[in-house]
């Protein structure tokens, strides 16, 4: 234990040290003068950042600025939007995001953000062209509640509401008396022939 300020001091001296970081090592340093041990909790987080800074993880994440490219870019600042939209999740990257657009996450957080399963399916969506178009004739499905079974045309297309499947929004206008909504994809469907050709029946 006695090289316990010599290990935090080497790394009080890295420039990559965050806001909590730059507090705690000097906060451990005293203390360890004071008392001449540290916690197990000190001890440990000490430990997490001694690996967190070594030569061998600083060199892993060399190799992974080497692969940072538009596409992962592009996919990172999606999915953190995303998730500031949703509020709570991923806060601290957020803020990070946030404070410098050009913000390069590490390997691990790039993954635990953009490459969860539900982040693919969202991403998937994004990738995925609408199933309508504008001007489209198209009618609520019978289980989407209080337009079920009426016709509408598609006036606009918008963004996916979330990674579940069919949550692209559509704004639509109903056929009946122009009554203006938004619709998820899953809760529309085409209208049939046999539909339209009753519709044109009734109006002669």
């Amino acid at each position: 234990m006695s090289d316990i300020p010599t290990r935090i001091e080497k790394l009080i001296g890295r420039a990559e040290l965050n806001d909590f970081e730059k507090t705690f090592l000097p906060s451990i340093k005293d203390y360890y003068i004071k008392k001449n041990l540290l916690t197990p909790g000190q001890l440990s987080v000490l430990e997490k950042l001694e690996a967190k800074y070594s030569d061998e993880a600083r060199a892993l994440h060399d190799e992974w600025l080497k692969t940072w490219d538009e596409k992962k870019k592009l996919a990172f600042k999606t999915m953190v939007a995303y998730y500031k939209g949703e509020g709570g999740y991923y806060s601290t990257t957020v803020k990070k995001l946030d404070a410098n657009p050009d913000y390069v996450p590490t390997q691990k957080e790039y993954s635990s953000i953009v490459e969860n399963k539900y982040a693919q399916r969202y991403l998937n969506n994004l990738n995925t062209p609408a199933r309508f178009a504008v001007g489209d004739l198209v009618m609520v499905r019978s289980n989407a509640g209080w337009y079920h079974n009426e016709m509408c045309v598609v006036l606009k297309i918008g963004e996916y509401e979330s990674w579940a499947k069919g949550s692209r929004q559509y704004t639509v206008s109903m056929v009946n008396d122009g009554r203006q909504t938004t619709m998820l994809e899953n809760q529309l469907k085409f209208v049939q022939q046999s539909r339209l050709d009753k519709k044109k029946q009734q109006a002669v």
